[in-house]
């Protein structure tokens, strides 16, 4: 089977608006502010983005319509300056040539400067087939960038983003998959083992682009000014 995700291409949700995507074609409805709806031909993404005081939160819900269980890449985690598996954990991409916020809970993309001998994977949720999911993610403003293989940028200036996204990865549950259990930060995790010959198949589910002021600290190249 071929999984295909369906999303709005190059299309901006007015805060009464969401983009709902059904064989790649748009569709818009009224809803919440900041709303968005992506639907796939087995999953489907939902994810609403608010502002208010010095916090962005998002609300993301996803609801598995497939035969077959899928795990979801969402358990980020960090283990300086100490082990934490926080929902608030996620990956922030500033992209300055769009003044976009991309957000999401995936494998990371490995650097192309350099080699990772140990690349970091998420631990996952389940999602059992008709089962829904969802998290909320409260992220302190000004918005900073993280990534996984990636320091802090040494300088930084603030500025106002226009637009804000969420991609979400995940893979499905081979046959012959078994699931073990382990403790961390106080939570317990869900270990996929996969049968032998068995790989799991990925994707990613991203939402449409919401048009949103937010302010963030974004890095300064070596040899730029503030001018």
């Amino acid at each position: 089977m071929t999984i295909r995700e369906t999303k709005a291409d190059n299309g901006f949700c007015r805060p009464s608006e969401t983009w709902v995507c059904r064989g790649g074609r748009p569709i818009t409805h009224p809803t919440g502010p900041g709303g968005t709806l992506v639907t796939h031909p087995e999953l489907a993404l939902e994810a609403e983005f608010h502002l208010a005081e010095a916090v962005l939160t998002l609300v993301y819900q996803v609801q598995n319509n497939a035969a077959r269980g899928v795990y979801l890449l969402n358990r980020l985690y960090r283990t300086a300056p100490a082990v934490s598996l926080r929902p608030e954990i996620i990956y922030v991409d500033l992209a300055p040539a769009t003044k976009t916020v991309h957000l999401a809970k995936k494998l990371a993309d490995l650097p192309s400067d350099r080699q990772v001998n140990a690349p970091v994977a998420p631990f996952v949720h389940p999602l059992r087939h008709g089962a829904r999911f969802s998290e909320t993610v409260s992220l302190p403003l000004p918005l900073e960038s993280y990534q996984q293989y990636q320091g802090r940028p040494s300088a930084v200036r603030s500025a106002t983003y226009e637009a804000i996204d969420f991609t979400l990865g995940y893979y499905w549950r081979e046959e012959g998959t078994t699931e073990d259990r382990q403790t961390l930060d106080g939570q317990t995790l869900v270990l996929p083992r996969f049968a032998p010959g068995r790989r799991p198949t990925f994707g990613t589910l991203r939402s449409a682009l919401v048009h949103l002021r937010i302010p963030v600290l974004e890095p300064v190249a070596q040899g730029a000014t503030n001018g």
